[in-house]
C-alpha cells in the first residue's frame, strides 16, 4: 500500500530555502492545493493577548493542523500547538509544537507528562495553545449520513483551563477523508495512520470549511467539573457544525402568514408525560453532558427521542410568530 510519504518528501524538497515557520506553513497549503475558508465567526473571536486554549475536532489528520497553525499565527505570535510529536522532526515546524506520544510507546507517560508541563508554562505565561483533545483523527459513526465523530475527550484541556484561568475558543472544521482511510481503520487503528500521508494528497481543490466560535470566559465554566467541562466544550464544539450546513431561508410572504392564521392547521395532540419522560430515561449515559442545579443537558439524535421530537413540532406550530 503506497502511503504518499515519498511524494510529500519529493513536496518538501521543493520548499524556499530559509524559510521560516509562516512562509513554510503557506507554501505547505498551496503546493498541496489545499484551501479553506471560515463559514462562522471570524478571526476577531480569537483573543490577540492572555492565555487562551483552542480546541478543536480533528477530521482530517495533518491538515487542520496547517490550516490552523497559518490561522493562528496571523492573530497572534504566541501560538504553540500539542501535537504529534513526529511532527517536530519538521524543521520549519519544530518551534510551533509541543510533542506528544500518541502511539503509547514505551516512554509515552514520561513523554506526554513532560508535554503537559511545557503547555501548562506555555497558558502561565499568557500563550495561545491549540489542542486537539480527541487526540486521534475522527471516526466515521454514520455511513449514510456522513457523519464524523471525535473520540471521548481528553480532560487535560479541563485542567489545563482551570489551572491558567483561561478563555477557550471552540473550532470547528468541516470535511472527510477517503472511503478507503474509514474502510482501513475497520481493519486496523495502524492501518489507518499509515494512510494519513495519502490523505494529505488527495484535498486539492477541496475546500475545508472552517468555524470559529466566540471565546468562552473562565468564569462560566468554573463551576463544572473536568467531566462537564470538557463536555461543554465538545459540544460548543459540534455546535458549530450545524452552522456551516445552514442555509438561508427566504422571508415569509405576509399575506400568506395571514391566510394560514385565518386558517391555522390542526396541532397534534400532547403525548402522556410518561413517554417524554421515558425518552429521557432510555438515552445512553453518554448522551448526558453536564448537570447544573436542576438542569440537565443531553446531547443525541432525533431517533433517540422520538416522542420528545413530536412535542417539539407541536410546541413549534402553536408558538412559532414572525
Amino acid at each position: 500500500m503506497a502511503t504518499g510519504l515519498s511524494v510529500l518528501d519529493h513536496l518538501y524538497a521543493q520548499r524556499p530555502p530559509g524559510c521560516d515557520t509562516e512562509h513554510f506553513l503557506r507554501f505547505a497549503l498551496e503546493i498541496l492545493g489545499i484551501d479553506y475558508h471560515i463559514v462562522t465567526g471570524s478571526r476577531d473571536n480569537l483573543p490577540q493577548t492572555g492565555a487562551t486554549l483552542i480546541v478543536a475536532n480533528h477530521p482530517l489528520g495533518c491538515v487542520e493542523g496547517v490550516i490552523l497553525a497559518e490561522l493562528l499565527l496571523q492573530r497572534r505570535k504566541d501560538v504553540k500547538i500539542l501535537a504529534n510529536e513526529f511532527l517536530k522532526l519538521v524543521p520549519e515546524l519544530e518551534p510551533l509544537f509541543i510533542g506528544v506520544d500518541v502511539f503509547d510507546g514505551a516512554n509515552a507517560h514520561k513523554s506526554n507528562t513532560r508535554a503537559l508541563r511545557q503547555a501548562n508554562h506555555h497558558l502561565e505565561q499568557g500563550g495561545a495553545l491549540l489542542v486537539f483533545p480527541a487526540g486521534e483523527v475522527s471516526q466515521l459513526v454514520d455511513s449514510k449520513a456522513l457523519r464524523l465523530e471525535d473520540k471521548e475527550w481528553s480532560r487535560s484541556v479541563s485542567t489545563l483551563i482551570k489551572k491558567n484561568k483561561a478563555l477557550t475558543v471552540p473550532i470547528h472544521i468541516g470535511g472527510l477523508n477517503s472511503k478507503r482511510f474509514y474502510l482501513a481503520g475497520k481493519v486496523h487503528p495502524m492501518l489507518r495512520t499509515a494512510m494519513l500521508g495519502r490523505e494529505l494528497l488527495n484535498k486539492k481543490n477541496r475546500p475545508i470549511s472552517i468555524s470559529i466560535g466566540e471565546a468562552i470566559k473562565f468564569k462560566e465554566v468554573n463551576s463544572l467539573d473536568n467531566r462537564q467541562l470538557v463536555n461543554y466544550l465538545r459540544l460548543n464544539t459540534y455546535l458549530l457544525s450545524k452552522q456551516q450546513s445552514q442555509t438561508p431561508t427566504a422571508a415569509p410572504n405576509p399575506n400568506a402568514q395571514s391566510a394560514s392564521l385565518a386558517h391555522p392547521e390542526p396541532v397534534a395532540s400532547a403525548l402522556p408525560l410518561s413517554e417524554l419522560l421515558n425518552d429521557i430515561d432510555q438515552l445512553p449515559s453518554q448522551h448526558h453532558l453536564l448537570s447544573s442545579g436542576e438542569f440537565d443537558v443531553y446531547c443525541t439524535t432525533m431517533d433517540h427521542i422520538p416522542a420528545l421530537m413530536h412535542e417539539i413540532g407541536a410546541c413549534e406550530n402553536t408558538t412559532s410568530v414572525w
